[in-house]
Parts: structure tokens; C-alpha cells; sequence
């Protein structure tokens, strides 16, 4: 088994990983404003940045584990698993970073410090966030979202990233 050679400098990564971010922020941007009928808000900023930083995570995440996928796998091979990391990655990042922000919000409202209650609190706030992303938030990828995960993921398969 031999494991992919080329090896990303960090600053190579780091432009990358932008890169996806800002794509990532621009799927969200794009679809809000559409389903807006071609008006923003600044309230929205805050969901565009946590698709930013989720995806500028995800991609640091996939790519590093990427690096265990052996060159002699077949292209096909290859373009799946990058697929699959790319996307959950993404989406898992994006998902806890919204899960954050919105216990934050909550927090105001959630019992004292150091209490079981809290804890329940804070655990069934922060599935209830994730629920809430994945029905309504993943919609914000589609379609410029997967059309980047399938250009990045035949990069990948390619050896081109």
C-alpha cells in the first residue's frame, strides 16, 4: 500500500482550504439571496461566515486524512473517497460551528453554571441546532456547493490537489 507522496506545503493548504471556504460562503450567499427574490441582509453575514470557516476547516480536515488514500488506487476509487471526506468534513464543521453559535444564543436563557440541568440544556440545545442545519441548512450548498465538491473531488482524483 503505498500512501500519496505529495505532500502539501502548509501554505499551499492554507490558500486551498481559503479557497474552499470562500466558495463555501459564496454557495450560501448566492442561495439565501435567491430564496430572498435578490435581496440581502446584514443578518445573514453570520451564516455566511460560519460556511466560510466550516469549509476552510473541512477542507484541512479531508485533505489531511486524503493523505492515507494509496496512489495506486483507481481514479474512480479515489474521486469517492474524496468525495465523501470533502462533504462530510464540510458539512460536519459547518454544522458545530452553527451548533455553537446557537447555544450561544440560548446560553442567555439556560440554567446556572455547573448544573445537570445545564447540561441537558446545553446537549439537547446543540441537537436540536444540528437537526435544524441539516434540514434547512444544507440546502444553502446546493447547487454551486456540489458542483464545487464534484470539481475538487476530481482534482483530488487526478492528483491535481
Amino acid at each position: 500500500m503505498t500512501l500519496t507522496s505529495h505532500s502539501s506545503s502548509p501554505v499551499k493548504l492554507l490558500m486551498f482550504a481559503a479557497a474552499w471556504g470562500a466558495l463555501m460562503a459564496a454557495s450560501a450567499a448566492i442561495t439565501l439571496i435567491f430564496v430572498r427574490g435578490g435581496t440581502a441582509d446584514i443578518k445573514s453575514t453570520p451564516l455566511i461566515a460560519i460556511f466560510a470557516l466550516g469549509g476552510f476547516m473541512g477542507f484541512i480536515a479531508a485533505r489531511n486524512l486524503l493523505k492515507f488514500v494509496p496512489l495506486n488506487w483507481i481514479q474512480s476509487r479515489r474521486f469517492a473517497a474524496a468525495f465523501i471526506l470533502f462533504a462530510l468534513a464540510t458539512i460536519g464543521f459547518t454544522a458545530l460551528l452553527f451548533a455553537l453559535h446557537f447555544r450561544s444564543y440560548f446560553a442567555q436563557w439556560h440554567d446556572d453554571a455547573f448544573s445537570r440541568r445545564l447540561v441537558f440544556e446545553t446537549i439537547f440545545t446543540i441537537l436540536s441546532a444540528v437537526y435544524q442545519f441539516l434540514v434547512l441548512g444544507l440546502r444553502l450548498y446546493i447547487p454551486l456547493g456540489f458542483i464545487a465538491l464534484i470539481g475538487l473531488s476530481t482534482a483530488f482524483a487526478r492528483h491535481r490537489i
